[in-house]
């Protein structure tokens, strides 16, 4: 293609693109003239609105005279009220909103005052206070916590029915309902509450309650499980108030010894029950041959009294 034709169809392509351009924003400037124009004749209609409510409250005479001289006074009043209709509405478009005052702004704008403090009023009569109620009891919780400990032995110990190991620490028996022996006062009640609620008899198996009252009385045990059932009881007088039950599914019999394959298990009994002074509290093993751990962090006896 020859470079004249080429500059022909590239002036052409030009002008058909400014022409396009230029009917387009033709199309924008009438429509934004045709909403200009719907919103000023809306405003027209509005502000004949009001200017008809306006000469409608106008009251009329009866008498002719009176009637020309109302009609002038009408025609004066209503082309003032156009006017400052007419001024208004300006004046409510270029108004900018106003921004809202923080509550610490208000705050200070309520506080300043130019008038200087007034003299102090009196000060009102301090608010009568009711009777004071009755005071409770003092509170009088008193404890006791006894724990296990070994005897000073380095083999075991054969009494009857009844065997005692140094090395493992472990104590049973083979007969059933036999009391855990071994225990004793803890630390701190032989320095503040020595035999304060309860005591231990000479055998070191039972305590015998000193006063009566309501009692939260706990037990924990920890034993070698080895057979499936396996009993343990908080008896007062020879009736048993708390019970202990636990077992292992399992159990794999050793030539080392008869307890070689034991599991260490914990049994815990807790509740409150009242005691009369003179009740004997015992910690009884209800099963044959179940042997218990004697240490103070692990087998253990106490009592809280509340009142």
């Amino acid at each position: 293609m020859s470079e004249p034709k080429k500059k022909v169809e590239y002036i052409y392509s030009t002008t058909l693109s400014a022409f396009c351009v230029a009917k387009h924003a033709l199309l924008v400037i009438v429509l934004f003239y045709l909403v200009w124009s719907a919103y000023e004749i809306s405003a027209l209609k509005s502000e004949v609105r009001e200017l008809s409510r306006i000469v409608a409250s106008i009251p009329f005479p009866e008498s002719k005279d009176a009637a020309t001289n109302s009609v002038e006074l009408v025609s004066t009043v209503g082309v003032v009220e156009v006017e400052r209709f007419r001024l208004r509405r300006s004046v409510n478009k270029d108004k900018k909103p106003r921004q809202k005052l923080n509550k610490k702004r208000r705050k200070n704008r309520r506080r300043r005052c130019k008038c200087p403090a007034g003299p102090q009023g009196p000060r009102g009569e301090k608010g009568k206070t009711g009777s004071p109620g009755v005071q409770g009891a003092p509170g009088n919780i008193r404890a006791a916590h006894f724990v296990t400990s070994p005897p000073n032995t380095r083999d075991c110990i054969l009494d009857e029915n009844t065997v005692y190991c140094p090395t493992n620490k472990t104590f049973w028996s083979s007969e059933k309902n036999m009391l855990i022996p071994y225990f004793q006062e803890a630390e701190w009640m032989k320095n503040k509450h020595l035999n304060m609620i309860m005591k231990q008899n000479t055998d070191r198996s039972a305590f015998e309650v000193l006063q009566a009252g309501l009692y939260l009385l706990y037990v924990q045990i920890e034993k070698f499980t080895k057979d499936p059932r396996e009993y343990f009881g908080l008896f007062v007088s020879d009736k048993r108030v708390f019970h202990c039950a636990d077992s292992i599914d399992n159990y794999q019999p050793s030539e080392i010894s008869e307890f070689f394959n034991a599991k260490e298990k914990t049994c815990n009994m807790m509740g409150l029950h009242y005691l009369n002074k003179g009740d004997i509290v015992q910690i009884k093993i209800l099963t044959r041959n179940t042997p218990v751990s004697i240490s103070h962090d692990k087998t253990f006896f106490g009592a809280l009294l509340f009142s």
